[in-house]
């Protein structure tokens, strides 16, 4: 019963090993034989020039532009160590901000959403505010409106809005705003 138990092992043994032996010659010969690796040609026809299925590489790039449309990135340019955010006391720039815009309550306070609140020194602090089916919602300061209602508060887990004489309150957590008066 042990040699025929040897036979089938030393046949098994045999079978794998000739098996290791096909697939390493398969491997030597795909290895050493030489591949082809031009791009594929359409068209070739008679008197048809070769066209490549790969499109031309300036059909991939975007069409070139004028150095003076970047105004902003010649004025700051990325890694100049005199780069500094925008001047908002220039008078351009003072004078944009000054305009004051109306204040128009049509849009419901109950379809404001709190998303979060982010407070980036002592006195700066900004709120996510999303209305309605706005899926990226705006980052408002206090003084600054969204949708008719002016921020006037921010405190942990709410934010106070105003329009028209109408205060309200917007919860951090919830779906839903409440007015107060």
């Amino acid at each position: 019963m042990a040699s025929g138990r040897s036979t089938s092992n030393s046949s098994l043994s045999l079978a794998l090993l000739a098996a290791v032996a096909g697939l390493g010659y398969l491997n030597w010969h795909i290895w050493s034989s030489p591949q082809e690796i031009s791009p594929l040609a359409v068209g070739v026809a008679a008197g048809n020039s070769v066209t490549a299925i790969m499109p031309d590489e300036k059909s991939l790039l975007p069409p070139q532009r004028a150095l003076g449309e970047f105004q902003q990135t010649k004025a700051r340019p990325l890694f100049f160590a005199n780069r500094r955010p925008i001047d908002r006391n220039s008078p351009k720039v003072a004078a944009a901000m000054a305009t004051p815009a109306k204040i128009d309550p049509l849009f419901p306070l109950e379809q404001l959403q709190l998303i979060g609140i982010v407070r980036t020194g002592k006195d700066k602090v900004s709120a996510l505010i999303r209305a309605g089916s706005d899926a990226q919602g705006a980052w408002v300061g206090i003084g600054d409106q969204v949708r008719g209602w002016k921020l006037r508060e921010v405190n942990d887990e709410i934010v106070v809005l105003e329009s028209n004489g109408q205060r309200g309150e917007v919860k951090l957590y919830t779906a839903a705003a409440t007015k107060v008066r």
